[in-house]
């Protein structure tokens, strides 16, 4: 299949392709600046946003007969101040005030009784309730303990049990953990950016040039023309994945990114060449079926417009499975035969190191008959002239 003539329609179109500005900014711009400075930019502001949320003073409406105890621990806050209108709900809903505390009358049994009300849709509420919430917590634990010891018992009964939470996933797999809540998805997403224009000019803008004729009478075959096309298209798609990996990759060890900024837990986003190579090399499956699906889609329009028009469409549903693969989910066996999920799942388990050939093997098999399914239309497409032209 891969012959001289096969090498030159590859080499062509390659040509041709870093030729136009538009690929050259998909392949180099997009994910070399553009992703990366998303991804900073929004690890900034998500950083900026937790220091506002820790520094900012949040406004609580306090009625009913008070606890004086948990009045006090309320007014000793200083991040909480204490205001007392005649109408708080009405308040809270307006955004004035942050939440309300509404005490009860004491019940026959001594039960303290309160309700704590907060608007879920404005962040500084979440706030204000969080930070009520915790010295609720404390005064709960106070109150008992006060009553535990009226009684002449000792306080140590209260906690029958002490429990530590340790987390034993090293920085390394807590690394690879966070690249792979979305890098897979981001991988998937730059194979296909990089193809669809590529595939849908080689093919439908070929048609409106007027050149694809040119290529058919000569004396390479349809089947050598689509190899070689396929090829062109699959080395674009996976150069943009390249180049997606590695600004990503130092964006993320840049520790400003939106892949750390939510994280408590130390990480380290350090992976050998080794298994990066082998990560890599498990994309090439996918990118020939998302490249020969372009292909296909491309043949079949009759216009660069109307082959966008389709691709948006598949590249639609494309997203919609990787985004799955975001989820926090243990993924069932049958996932891993679904096409480009299956890809993004086993990215993520490689990325936090796990070689799992009960997974990797159904993915690529799967993904790979599926590629020669689609390889094998988008000849069929190319040896039908009343498809390939059609008015």
């Amino acid at each position: 299949m891969m012959t001289a003539k096969t090498i030159v329609v590859f080499r062509k179109e390659l040509r041709d392709a870093f030729r136009d500005r538009s690929t050259i900014f998909s392949v180099l711009v997009l994910p070399l600046v553009v992703y990366p400075a998303m991804f900073i930019g929004m690890g900034l502001l998500i950083g900026q946003q937790r220091q506002d949320e820790e520094r900012r003073t949040v406004r609580v409406a306090v009625s009913g007969p008070r606890d004086q105890g948990l009045l006090d621990l309320l007014r000793n806050d200083p991040k909480i101040a204490i205001v007392e209108p005649a109408e708080p709900r009405r308040l809270l809903e307006s955004g004035e005030i942050h939440a309300a505390l509404e005490f009860q009358p004491v019940r026959a049994d001594k039960r303290l009784a309160l309700s704590l009300l907060y608007d879920q849709a404005n962040r500084s509420s979440v706030v204000a309730k969080e930070r009520v919430a915790k010295l609720i917590d404390a005064r709960r634990h106070r109150l008992v303990a006060e009553r535990v010891m009226a009684k002449g018992l000792d306080t140590l009964m209260l906690a029958p049990l002490t429990a530590e939470y340790k987390n034993v996933a090293s920085a390394r797999k807590m690394g690879g953990f966070v690249m792979g809540m979305i890098l897979p998805y981001m991988i998937v997403l730059l194979i296909c950016v990089g193809a669809v224009h590529t595939a849908i000019d080689i093919t439908a803008g070929e048609k409106e040039r007027r050149t694809i004729e040119t290529l058919l009478v000569s004396d390479i075959s349809r089947k050598e023309i689509v190899v070689g096309k396929l090829l062109a298209t699959v080395t674009i798609g996976m150069i943009t994945a390249a180049m997606g990996l590695v600004s990503l990759g130092l964006t993320a060890v840049s520790g400003i990114s939106i892949l750390s900024a939510r994280q408590s837990a130390p990480i380290s986003l350090s992976f050998s060449p080794g298994a990066m190579a082998f990560s890599y090399l498990t994309l090439i499956p996918t990118a020939i079926l998302l490249s020969s699906a372009m292909l296909l889609i491309g043949s079949f329009a009759r216009s660069v417009r109307e082959g966008n028009a389709y691709a948006s469409y598949f590249m639609m549903a494309i997203i919609m499975l990787a985004m799955v693969s975001i989820t926090p989910m243990e993924p069932s066996p049958g996932l891993f035969l679904v096409p480009v999920l299956n890809t993004a799942l086993c990215q993520k388990e490689l990325l936090m190191g796990i070689v799992n050939w009960g997974h990797i093997g159904p993915a690529v098999l799967t993904t790979g008959l599926l590629a020669a399914l689609a390889f094998v239309f988008a000849v069929a497409f190319f040896q039908r002239e009343e498809v390939l032209f059609r008015s």
